[in-house]
């Protein structure tokens, strides 16, 4: 329960922090599963500027890999409460943006 509602919280500041970041989508058109390059139109530019805000504001450093993993804000709040020590279950996700763009450039 303790859980449920510190994941709730860090959701609604991660979507607070998009919105932020992004700054030309409105909080309705945000959904937690949608694909950030496809489905909510996201240029890169503004996702690396939403990716180096995430880190400052939760003073992580992250690697390429685990950017690689990000394709939704929902594997964003899920990196977050790992970065934090929460340990998830997960399935081997796809390759999110990160990583397909790093693929491109290697």
């Amino acid at each position: 329960m303790l859980l449920e509602k510190a994941k709730e919280d860090l959701t609604e500041e991660i979507i607070a922090l998009f919105i932020e970041s992004i700054a030309w989508i409105h909080r309705d058109e945000v959904l937690l599963d949608a694909d950030l390059t496809t489905e909510l139109k996201i240029a890169s530019d503004d996702l690396s500027i939403f990716a180096m805000d995430l880190e400052k504001h939760f003073d992580m450093r992250l690697t390429q890999n685990e950017w690689g993993r990000i394709n939704t804000l929902q594997q964003a709040v899920d990196l977050v409460m790992e970065y934090r020590g929460v340990k998830l279950s997960q399935n081997s996700p796809e390759p999110g943006f990160w990583g397909k763009l790093w693929d491109c450039i290697k």
